[in-house]
């Protein structure tokens, strides 16, 4: 008794940093949100590894599970594409029956993350053959990609993001925090409905698409058994070393556009994953992906 309620401990902190979020969201947290969500990706990740380490699988302990990453990992990043795409009409701060209907319909169109999620989540419940790998992209990493999207707009390119920013102003900020135009058509992006409408539609997809993605498990030590997880880990070992380096610095300089990558290492690094699991379709076997 006492074994199984450990992880499920650990599922329900999962929930609870999920709904902490998303009252979060609506009251100019979303940088908290996705700070929510990162710690309830690590609880996540906890109540598998002890469940497993004290051998307390249970029925209940899974349905709680997979109840909890629909709220925290379907909910929340589908409100917050919502909170977004709002932000994107200048209209975070407006009250919803005020809004126009026409971006009304358009900002809710975020919620179609979380409609996938719950589908996404239902596959996986019923689907015997995801032990090794997952068939579409997890719901953790996809929110973990969503939610890093605000963060990154606060403390990489330290903007207020609740209101849009003119066009003829974001030229001033790029000089006064030295943007190269990488981060300034990133920053510009941000505030394009356009960029999140592409965002939902391409989760959308990603959760529920037939394509094999690689678990972070290790099967074995050897590297025949973990191909596309060791190459992912190579490029992520590399991207994180050439950001530290000061070299990095001295090639923006003179080249004027190489991105500065900080804390775009969360998406840069979740686009890596589908990426290396798209090149591992064609490139193992069945039984290696």
């Amino acid at each position: 008794m006492i074994r199984s309620f450990i992880p499920n401990l650990f599922t329900s902190l999962n929930l609870f940093c999920g709904l902490l979020g998303i009252i979060l969201s609506f009251n100019s947290g979303i940088t908290e949100a996705f700070f929510c969500i990162l710690l309830a990706a690590i609880f996540d990740f906890l109540d598998g590894f002890l469940a497993r380490l004290l051998n307390a699988k249970s029925e209940i302990g899974a349905q709680l599970d997979s109840l909890a990453d629909m709220v925290t990992f379907g909910a929340l990043p589908g409100i917050l594409l919502f909170h977004y795409l709002s932000i994107s009409f200048g209209e975070y701060y407006t009250p919803i029956y005020q809004r126009p209907m026409e971006h009304l319909l358009i900002e809710s169109l975020g919620l179609l993350v979380a409609v996938f999620s719950a589908l996404r989540l239902a596959k996986f419940n019923v689907d015997t053959e995801q032990t090794n790998y997952f068939k579409g992209l997890n719901v953790p990493t996809n929110a973990l990609f969503i939610g890093s999207l605000g963060f990154i707009m606060e403390f990489q390119f330290h903007l207020n993001f609740y209101q849009p920013i003119a066009d003829n102003v974001l030229p001033s900020i790029m000089k006064m925090h030295y943007w190269d135009q990488f981060d300034f058509y990133m920053a510009l992006s941000f505030f394009e409905p356009t960029t999140h409408i592409v965002i939902v539609l391409l989760s959308s997809f990603l959760l529920v698409s037939p394509i094999k993605m690689f678990s972070l498990k290790l099967k074995s030590a050897k590297y025949q058994d973990n191909k596309p997880l060791y190459w992912f880990l190579m490029v992520m070992v590399l991207l994180g070393i050439l950001n530290l380096l000061p070299v990095w610095f001295y090639v923006r300089k003179f080249t004027g556009f190489w991105p500065t990558v900080d804390f775009l290492f969360i998406p840069f690094g979740v686009i890596v994953y589908i990426l290396t699991s798209l090149i591992g379709q064609s490139t193992f076997n069945k039984n290696e992906v």
